[in-house]
């Protein structure tokens, strides 16, 4: 098979687009020639990036017309630099839950480039459920109007559109009637060198922790306002919540004037080989999403032994059968959460349930298999 030069579009080389990067440039580079990376601030080559994993000032959320302006001036500098390696590429790939970016697009399809889209949460869904942030008194019906409408113009664009399993075509709007371009096989792989079970279940204690962006889309400020509501019928939980974002202040405000310091921990940043030592602390890993494509930090903790509680959105429906592999919740209302958080730690057969889960990623979710999905992506756009 030819190898093709590619091209991989990321606005934003920070902390958390960084991991996604680095597993994605794993997969793409034994079936390419080149790899380069065009970032808003520079083009780097494959072998000369070095990823910086070290902890970032986080501002606080940004009115949504600034936000607006300087995602437009991110696209723009993204657009002159994919110009300066234009010629040098074959393939553009683009991962849709790191920025909507049309003008590299248009570029793109313009010069007669191929244009890969890897699909993760939507920016509609974002929108929408962000929307009260933006305090602009609008409906967030337009909002989440106009970002379908970009979604659609993105799928439109595109010449394939990677997606992680067959739930998401029919639950993702708009990529219904783009199936003919869709490829389901875009699901990532798990480190077993690092990921894997070092403590049993029976012996750790009653620890909840969330691992992610602390932003809106994530479901965090629902699990915080569910904390008080699980400890009110089992005091003697603890929560650990792992991450960074626009909403650290209020979260850590939140916590400390509802009297939970003590049954709550916030770390602000952790190395992403150390999240292996905190899933093996963890009892329950819970991932109350409005929006997802396939959370790593889903198959991590299931590959070292640590049930998750996750919303049925994106592909983890696919993944999580509840009460089998994992546990699913219909909705991220704080009760629901903490309903269902007390029904899983009171779970006759958690260890089982922690057990099948890790078989199904060590089954799935291996690098060779990833490899071998990606080699058939390549092999789709010649």
């Amino acid at each position: 098979m030819e190898r093709l030069n590619i091209g991989f579009l990321f606005p934003r080389l920070n902390s958390a687009s960084q991991l996604f990067l680095r597993q994605y440039l794993s997969l793409l580079q034994p079936v390419s020639r080149e790899i380069f990376i065009v970032a808003s601030d520079a083009v780097y080559r494959y072998g000369d990036w070095q990823p910086d994993f070290a902890p970032k000032v986080i501002q606080e959320q940004q009115p949504f017309l600034l936000r607006v302006v300087m995602t437009l001036l991110i696209e723009f500098r993204t657009s002159l630099n994919l110009l300066k390696i234009l010629s040098k590429v074959d393939v553009l790939f683009l991962n849709f839950s790191m920025g909507n970016l049309l003008l590299p697009q248009l570029i793109a399809k313009v010069s007669r480039r191929k244009l890969v889209l890897i699909t993760g949460g939507t920016t509609s869904e974002c929108v929408r459920f962000g929307y009260d942030e933006n305090g602009l008194g609008f409906g967030r019906g337009l909002f989440t109007m106009m970002a379908r409408m970009i979604e659609w113009l993105n799928y439109t664009l595109a010449d394939r559109i990677v997606v992680f399993t067959e739930r998401e075509i029919d639950n993702k709007p708009g990529l219904k009637a783009k199936r003919g371009k869709v490829l389901v096989c875009g699901a990532r792989y798990v480190d077993d060198s690092v990921f894997r079970v070092e403590r049993s279940l029976v012996q750790r204690e009653d620890v909840v922790g969330f691992i992610g962006r602390f932003a809106l889309e994530k479901g965090l400020r629902n699990l915080v306002q569910a904390i008080p509501l699980v400890l009110s019928q089992r005091p003697g939980v603890k929560f650990r919540l792992l991450g960074d974002g626009p909403l650290l202040s209020e979260i850590e405000r939140e916590t400390r004037n509802n009297g939970l310091s003590s049954s709550v921990e916030i770390y602000r940043w952790v190395a992403h080989e150390q999240v292996t030592d905190y899933l093996n602390d963890f009892k329950l890993l819970v991932i109350p999403s409005f929006t997802e494509g396939l959370p790593n930090t889903m198959l991590e903790a299931m590959a070292c032994g640590t049930p998750v509680l996750a919303t049925t959105v994106g592909a983890v429906p696919d993944i999580i059968e509840d009460g089998k592999t994992g546990f699913m919740m219909k909705s991220n209302e704080p009760g629901n959460i903490a309903e269902n958080i007390v029904r899983v730690l009171a779970h006759p057969d958690l260890s089982k349930v922690a057990d099948e889960g890790r078989r199904l990623i060590e089954g799935e979710y291996t690098y060779g298999a990833a490899l071998h999905r990606y080699k058939k992506i390549m092999e789709s756009i010649r």
